[in-house]
């Protein structure tokens, strides 16, 4: 009796040490339970808010998602209902290459010897052609692309003005750099002003300043507007190609002008 007393003892203890194992393990289990769920809790918390902040590679991947031309002439058309004024621009700015034109050729006859040649042409050969880059840039930008159909078709336009447009612009490059001397000096038979006049030097640094706002505007206006219409943002690709259309024809008129009246006054 005693022994099984002992056994039975014995047996009880066991079953309370193993109970208490269990116990100990299921407290362990459960701690390490609440501590994954904890972490899940915590990740799922941080890709939240990862996700909700601009990924940089999201907008490097946007930046490079080009439309297609198709789409580029549907969203211009609609452009024509929801920004009527803003393509008028546009459409209107091609012909500022022919005013440009039409002004050298009326202007040459007042102005110096040594504008009578620009970088690579002659400049009447110049100013004719700034004329008729302005129909050729109306045909492209402001039918073509608007999805109007020509004789010859789009390629053709497009080509045609492209070519003009990249050689008038490496010729009113080197002309800003050869006409930039026009002025700063020297005699009457250089085409300049009497050497050591203050007012000549200060008009030719005008000139100059003008020269290369010009260059830079040429340089900065269409790469940004082609990117917007690359992109598909068709109102700023307005602007900016409106600008590209503008502003270097008026700096060029401005530059003309301002030669022109320093030889009348000096």
């Amino acid at each position: 009796e005693e022994e099984g007393e002992g056994e039975g003892e014995r047996g009880r203890e066991g079953e309370e040490e193993r109970g208490g194992e269990e116990g100990r393990e299921g407290e362990r289990k459960g701690g390490e339970e609440g501590v994954r769920a904890e972490r899940e809790a915590m990740g799922s918390l941080s890709l939240s808010l990862f996700s909700a902040l601009p990924s940089a590679e999201g907008s490097r991947r946007e930046s490079v998602t080009w439309v297609d031309k198709p789409t580029r002439t549907r969203l211009l058309q609609k452009l024509s209902h929801t920004m009527p004024l803003r393509l008028s621009l546009y459409k209107s700015s091609c012909w500022a290459y022919s005013l440009t034109g039409l002004y050298l050729l009326l202007s040459l006859p007042s102005m110096p010897p040594l504008c009578h040649q620009s970088g690579m042409l002659p400049s009447w050969a110049f100013g004719g052609l700034l004329v008729v880059q302005g129909f050729l840039s109306y045909m492209n930008d402001a039918v073509c692309t608007l999805g109007r159909p020509t004789y010859f078709g789009w390629p053709f336009w497009e080509a045609a003005d492209r070519f003009l447009a990249w050689v008038l612009m490496l010729n009113t490059v080197l002309t800003a750099r050869l006409w930039g001397e026009v002025g700063s000096g020297g005699g009457a038979e250089e085409g300049g002003p009497a050497a050591g006049n203050p007012t000549a030097g200060r008009m030719a640094d005008a000139r100059l300043a003008v020269s290369a706002a010009l260059v830079c505007s040429c340089a900065v206006c269409y790469p940004v507007s082609k990117g917007y219409e690359l992109m598909g943002k068709m109102p700023q690709f307005l602007l900016w190609h409106s600008a590209w259309h503008l502003v270097p024809n008026l700096l060029a008129i401005l530059w003309m002008s301002m030669l022109i009246l320093s030889l009348i006054h000096i």
